[in-house]
């Protein structure tokens, strides 16, 4: 059996709740605003908050997607506040460009 690292836990936990973050960060009244979305597992880092006791505040992922309005493609960082070592719930805080 294979032992996950922090690293892997924290990116299957984001992959297990791909669904629910893809809609709290690009649905708007039951509308997406956004199509091909695709996020980037390699690019998961923590997220640190604080200027003198840093602590861990979330994790933070690469998406690419294209606005349906406009038709553009854009890429973004989206912040994710959660326990990084617990990883029991998230909350989808929005995009860092």
């Amino acid at each position: 059996m294979v032992q996950l690292t922090e690293y892997g836990k924290q990116v299957a936990f984001l992959q297990a709740h791909e669904e629910e973050m893809t809609k709290e960060a690009f649905e708007v009244d039951g509308k997406f605003w956004a199509t091909d979305i695709k996020y980037d597992w390699d690019s998961v880092k923590v997220e640190y908050v604080g200027l003198v006791d840093s602590k861990a505040f979330g994790l933070n992922i690469l998406v690419n997607y294209k606005v349906i309005k406009t038709g553009e493609n854009s890429t973004d960082i989206l912040s994710i506040k959660t326990d990084v070592k617990k990883l029991n719930s998230f909350e989808v805080i929005g995009f860092n460009n």
